[in-house]
């Protein structure tokens, strides 16, 4: 599973940092904790979040930017 940053999912939705973390307390995007306590979001919950929204952007994981590159789950 591909995760993002609050900051990177901001930077692919063209929005805040502040605003991704009220669509996580609103229920309108849905994070899963890293080991650090830091909220993560799958490349999956945000297209989710675009078409709950309306809007016809979607986040292919292969042609993310450079910088905003996901931090993949460790395997155990």
């Amino acid at each position: 599973m591909d995760l993002l940053t609050a900051s990177q999912a901001a930077e692919l939705l063209h929005v805040s940092r502040y605003t991704i973390w009220r669509w996580t307390k609103n229920g309108l995007l849905k994070s899963v904790q890293s080991p650090s306590g830091r909220n993560r979001y799958s490349v999956e919950e945000v297209n989710l979040a675009l078409e709950k929204a309306g809007l016809p952007l979607y986040i292919d994981p292969a042609n993310l930017p450079s910088q905003a590159k996901p931090k993949r789950k460790k395997s155990k």
